[in-house]
């Protein structure tokens, strides 16, 4: 539990988790399906050189000398007040140790200077 015991946090949650397995379970009924151990490698092959192409795609893109990225970082003011709340949303992007001790929240950003500012 990220964020309390709040008996309204919890009921909220409960009802997500339910309606989300309900509609897992009506868009792909048990059973249908089987896991097949022989096609496990070939999946894990194709995960492996598809992370590598878009590793590969995603690296062009930012050293490529056209495109003009300014990267920088980004202070997001958070309301939450400091304990798991707050601990909880930062460390969603890794800006945990920031969240801790500041009232905002450092995001890195990749901006195209004709378009944004950063």
């Amino acid at each position: 539990i990220l964020i309390g015991l709040d008996p309204l946090d919890l009921a909220i949650g409960v009802f997500a988790a339910a309606a989300a397995t309900w509609t897992s379970l009506r868009l792909l009924p048990p059973g249908t399906h089987r896991v097949r151990l022989a096609g496990l490698p070939r999946l894990a092959l194709r995960f492996l050189w598809q992370s590598i192409v878009a590793g590969v795609d995603v690296a062009r893109r930012a050293f490529a000398l056209r495109m003009p990225l300014r990267p920088g970082w980004v202070r997001y003011p958070t309301r939450y007040p400091r304990g798991p709340a707050r601990n909880a949303f930062a460390s969603l992007d890794g800006r945990y140790n920031n969240a801790k001790a500041m009232r905002s929240i450092s995001h890195f950003i990749f901006v195209e200077s004709e378009y944004g500012h950063c």
